[in-house]
Parts: C-alpha cells; sequence; structure tokens
C-alpha cells in the first residue's frame, strides 16, 4: 500500500536508548531517538555531498507580520537521486562491520528458481540451505523475504511499513536490496520474486521487474547470502525510485550514511550502514535552529508548512523533540538541543501550504478540516499511545489504530481529533458511528494534562465487527454513519493508569497554556509569495480560539511571534 494513503505515520523510539542521546524520531509523521539520529546523519551526509562550509551564514529569517519565513540557502531542502543503475556492490564483514565495494554487474535476462507467491506489503520465510548465515555477530537459520525489496531476520509487523530510515534502524535486522514500495502482485509476465540456491554454497533473492507503486517503472536487482556472511546486491534497471540500500542490525542508535556510487566504504562497528534516494526532503533540525537564532526558545511546538511542492509520504507530521510527562505511553527523551531551543517540544511540519484549501474550517480530508489537522498533529505532543492492563506486561493495545498512534475506529473517542468516533450503542451486539473530529475528547484532556482524572468518564471499545462494512480495522479512518456489529467491552480510567502509571505531572500542575509558531519555509531563490503569508495568517488566527474551543476551554495557545527578534 502507498505510503501517501496516510494521513499520519507514526515512529516509535525505544526509551531505554532514548536517554542515551538526550545530551546531545499518510497523514502524519512521529519519531523520537530514531529521527534524531537520522536527521543527524543526514545533515553530515549532506554536508560532505556539498563540500559545506561551517563559515556559511545559514538561511535568512524574516518576519511577515505574525508569521516566521525561512529563506533556504541549500541546507535545508535537499534530495538524493537514484544512482546505483546497473551496479553491483560486496557488503563484506569485518567483525561487526562491513567494507563495501562494486562488482562487475549480474546478467538479468531471466532469474533462476522458483517464484514465490507474494502479495503487496507481504513477506515469507526461508530457510538457508545447509548453512547458518552471520549477520552483525548473530547467525541465523532463515530469513523473511519481503515483497518491498528487503531481507529480515525477525517476522515483519502488522501494519503498513513507512519504509523510512527511521523504521529501517528502529525495528528487526535487515538487509535492503531496495526498499522501497514495491508490489508483485502487479507484475506481468516472468514478473515476480524468485528464490535459488545451492546448499551449503549461496541463497539468492531476485526481484525481477516487479512494479514501483509510487511511479511507473518497475525494478530488478537481486541479493545473494554466502556462508561466510558476505552480502552481494546486483541492480539491474531500475525505474524512477527512492527508498534505502544498505544493512542494519536492527533497533539501532548508530547510522552511516554512505555515498555507495563513491568508491570503497567502510561502516562503523555494529552501524547501521546505507544510502537513502529521495526526491526532495527538508532538515527540520536546521529550521528549529535558523528560527531560534532569530526568535528565541519561547515556543513549545514549532508549526512547519513549505511554500514549494514536494512529496513527503504524508500530508502532515509530527516529531517528539522532548517529554518528561508520565504515565501517557509516550518515551521520556530530549532532543530539543538539535533545534536550537531548551523549550521546544513538538515539531510539526504540514508540507505544503497549496494542499490546503483557503478556508481553514473547510473539510477536505476525510472528516479533516486544515485546524483539525493541525491540531491533530499539536495533540500528538500527549497522545495517542496508552494501553490499558490486561494481566500481561505489555498491556492491552485494543484503543489504539494506525500504527498505534491514534485512536482505533472502534474506540469510542467522544469523536477525538485523534481518530476513533462517537459510537453509539444501539442495543445488544449493534453499533453506529455518529460524529468524528470535533475536538478532544475527555480521556484526551485528561492525558494532555488539562483534566482531572475523576472527570473522566467510563469508556468502552468494541470487539469483534461483524456488520457489513467487514473491510473495517483498528486503523480504519473516522467515518460517520457507519454500522457494525459487535461485542462492547467497558473500562475505566483506571485501568489505564494500572498500567501507564499515574499521569505526572498531574492536572493540578500541568501547563495549560501553550505557545506555537508558524513558520513558512521559501525555496533558494524563490520569492515569498503574498497569497501564502495571507492563508497562514487565516489559519493562525483562527488556531487560537480553535484550540480553546477543542479543549472545552481548558487550554490555550498563543501563536504570535513573542517578543524582540534577537
Amino acid at each position: 500500500m502507498a505510503a501517501a494513503a496516510l494521513l499520519c505515520s507514526l515512529a516509535g523510539v525505544e526509551p531505554a536508548v532514548a536517554r542515551s542521546v538526550a545530551a546531545e524520531p499518510a497523514w502524519c509523521g512521529a519519531g523520537g531517538l530514531a529521527e534524531a539520529v537520522v536527521e543527524a546523519s543526514r545533515g553530515e551526509f549532506y554536508r560532505a555531498r556539498r563540500g559545506f562550509a561551517a563559515t556559511g551564514t545559514g538561511p535568512a529569517v524574516t518576519r511577515h507580520g505574525e508569521i516566521a519565513v525561512i529563506h533556504d540557502d541549500g541546507t535545508i531542502v535537499r534530495g538524493n537521486p537514484f544512482d546505483l543503475t546497473e551496479t553491483a556492490l560486496r557488503f563484506k564483514p569485518r567483525g561487526r562491520n562491513y567494507k563495501i565495494r562494486e562488482l562487475p554487474v549480474a546478467d538479468f535476462a531471466r532469474p533462476g528458481g522458483r517464484r514465490l507467491d507474494l502479495a503487496d506489503d507481504d513477506a515469507v520465510f526461508v530457510g538457508f540451505p545447509g548453512f547458518r548465515f552471520p549477520f552483525y555477530g548473530r547467525r541465523y537459520d532463515g530469513v523473511w523475504v519481503g515483497s518491498d525489496g528487503v531481507l529480515a531476520f525477525a517476522k515483519p509487523g502488522r501494519g503498513i511499513p513507512s519504509r523510512d530510515l527511521v523504521e529501517f534502524i528502529s525495528g528487526p535486522p535487515r538487509i535492503a536490496g531496495l526498499y522501497t514500495d514495491l508490489d508483485p502482485a502487479l507484475a506481468s509476465g516472468s514478473g515476480g520474486v524468485y528464490l535459488d540456491s545451492a546448499t551449503g554454497a549461496w541463497l539468492r533473492v531476485t526481484w525481477y521487474e516487479v512494479p514501483l507503486r509510487l511511479s511507473t517503472g518497475t525494478a530488478t536487482f537481486e541479493l545473494v547470502l554466502h556462508p561466510d556472511g558476505a552480502i552481494e546486491l546486483s541492480l539491474g534497471e531500475i525505474g524512477p525510485a527512492r527508498g534505502i540500500v544498505g544493512l542494519s542490525p536492527g533497533r539501532t542508535a548508530s547510522l552511516d550514511l554512505v555515498d555507495l556510487s563513491g568508491g570503497p566504504v567502510s561502516s562503523k562497528r555494529a552501524a547501521a550502514v546505507a544510502e537513502e534516494f529521495t526526491e526532495l526532503s527538508v532538515d527540520l533540525t536546521a529550521i528549529g535552529r535558523a528560527f531560534h537564532s532569530r526568535f528565541g526558545p519561547l515556543y513549545t511546538s514549532l508549526v512547519t508548512w513549505l511554500d514549494f511542492p514536494i512529496h513527503l509520504g504524508f500530508l502532515a507530521s509530527h516529531r517528539l523533540v522532548a517529554n518528561e510527562v508520565k504515565g501517557i505511553g509516550a518515551p521520556e527523551l530530549d532532543l530539543s538541543g538539535l533545534y536550537g531551543s531548551p523549550r521546544l517540544e513538538s515539531f510539526i511540519t504540514m508540507g505544503a501550504v497549496d494542499r490546503y484549501p483557503d478556508d481553514p474550517d473547510e473539510t477536505f480530508s476525510g472528516t479533516f478540516s486544515t485546524l483539525d489537522v493541525v491540531g491533530h498533529e499539536v495533540a500528538h505532543r500527549w497522545l495517542a499511545f496508552v494501553r490499558f492492563a490486561d494481566g500481561s506486561d505489555r498491556g492491552s493495545r485494543r484503543l489504539l489504530g494506525r500504527q498505534l498512534g491514534h485512536w482505533s475506529f472502534f474506540f469510542n473517542s467522544d469523536a477525538s481529533l485523534m481518530e476513533g468516533n462517537e459510537i453509539l450503542h444501539q442495543g445488544r451486539d449493534r453499533f453506529r458511528t455518529v460524529d468524528a473530529t470535533q475536538g478532544y475528547g475527555p480521556l484526551d484532556l485528561y492525558l494532555m494534562g488539562l483534566l482531572a482524572p475523576e472527570e473522566v468518564p467510563p469508556l468502552f471499545w468494541v470487539e469483534g465487527n461483524q456488520g457489513p462494512r467487514l473491510g473495517l480495522q483498528p486503523s480504519s479512518p473516522p467515518e460517520i454513519g457507519v454500522r457494525f456489529t459487535g461485542t462492547r467491552r467497558d473500562l475505566v480510567l483506571d485501568d489505564i493508569v494500572a498500567h501507564e502509571g499515574p499521569r505526572r505531572p498531574s492536572h493540578t500542575s500541568s501547563p495549560k497554556s501553550f505557545a506555537t509558531a508558524f513558520i513558512l519555509v521559501v525555496a533558494k531563490d524563490d520569492r515569498v509569495r503574498p497569497e501564502s503569508i495571507e492563508k497562514l495568517e487565516r489559519i493562525r488566527a483562527r488556531w487560537e480560539p480553535y484550540f480553546f474551543a477543542a479543549t472545552g476551554g481548558r487550554g490555550t495557545v498563543t501563536s504570535r511571534l513573542l517578543g524582540e527578534e534577537s
């Protein structure tokens, strides 16, 4: 499934390793430690590619009313087009690092072996023929062959993968021949994914003329794994593509971004080593540093818009920058130094400003208006990650839907901006959704620190969809008027607290007022468009009363540029 179908994609972090970096992460995306590792690696990679001089003055920052404008100087917006067509590489292990060099290109006239029956976003397990394969210091009896150009040493999780560097380094150990959105089910003729092997000698997987879902082309490449741990990758004809080529030991906080077409390279010990191919991407930490260098560390969140067309894979995204709040299911971390402000807690990317209607209250994406999208992303600072006690150590995820960072379609979320629905129980096993996307529900407000725990009413979710809409999933977007059947499951806030612990700080001492800055990024050598400033000013002016209403008058937000510029 194409990533663009998502409103929001979330990248989680491991709390145990988040602290180790603290001194230093559809329509939404969010992250933490892994995002910081990736962003720092990207910055180093692009500076090296540009021959960047540290004496540069950096992007210019100007003020247009209450909107801050950042003029890219070539260090914020960047890209790395795919350049490995007709290239072969050998990854040779040296202890727990790898040396990479070029090889002669393989012949892709027709793949050998048998074709695997793989659907979109699918994987199948295959055993190694007469050997155990060594990878980053461990040995494996087999590997999961994925439709999206990867070999993974753990069973892939459910859900739609983001196929980005964050997932690549924070997920299971894996080898990326070309990790991108491929669909073997759409292949024609002899196209597909093939498996071949020789006992005790090698295992080969070939992706042959497999369609790329994000372009009109196909991809042909193969991976050959040898008993000594050597990996040979041959890339044939590749249509217009973005993706990842490289290796990851899994769940790592170390990444080497390299230029695989630039000659022999070596990875650091036990680090992921990869090259990321993109169209255009945006350095969010550079935006944060540029903004704070002029306007100072006065804001808890930055909402950034782009005044040029760009494909980000989602409409809007949230990145958790810092969190000390306990009891909300989010990791504790502090990456604010990367953004140039000790007060910043979240960074929101809204994407291209032209993708939003002129009227900020107009519903344009499912049940969401522009203001709803802003409200959704801002609330990812606290929501929606909690589980409830069910007798297991991990707790139940039944309140959670898409990417375990939104409410489930089957959770009666009181029409929360964080998805779910307002669900009417019509008796026995019959239910109907009656409202959606109307503000923050009582559970939201408690987790945001705006409501006392005793004010959260009983909750319920529905188990076992047996209705006419059998395609409904917990990850389905909110929708009004949907009828379904199932079993009502009741719970109370104490069930959540029993697993997550009480919220700390509590509602009596948590902040009730927040500061958000609106930023517009202009491409290098482009002028500031007055119509973009006017649109953002309309959104900004409506944001303050919108947030007040969405919180039931319990929270306020300032969206003006505060104080004097430094």
